[in-house]
């Protein structure tokens, strides 16, 4: 699973809306990376080179089995970020807020 991180933007002089950059019609959803540790999920810097999109240097895997069970789980603890939100979506960590996040060391460079 590819996501981008809060605290590899913010430096970057980016924001959330910014993932969406030239993706017309999609949408975004986030997820705390201490939900992801707490499902046995492994989180680790990705950064996509060489860069072509402005968020590439925030990229980061999600690596860890996804199974029925794990993935309802990760779904319902997914807030809807940017884009169309459907019916019955919980809405949150807009664009600009700022979000809690767990410390880098939690995450393999």
């Amino acid at each position: 699973m590819s996501c981008y991180l809060d605290a590899d933007l913010k430096p970057n002089h980016l924001t959330r809306a910014d993932v969406l950059i030239d993706h017309d019609g999609y949408f975004l959803a986030g997820l705390f990376v201490q939900v992801l540790i707490a499902e046995q999920q492994e989180v680790y810097r990705d950064p996509i080179m060489p860069t072509v999109h402005p968020c590439d240097p925030a990229h980061a895997s999600v690596k860890g089995p996804k199974g029925t069970n794990r993935r309802r789980r990760l779904a319902k603890a997914s807030l809807w970020v940017r884009g169309l939100c459907p019916n019955g979506a919980v809405v949150g960590l807009e664009a600009d807020a700022d979000a809690s996040e767990i410390a880098d060391n939690s995450l393999r460079p």
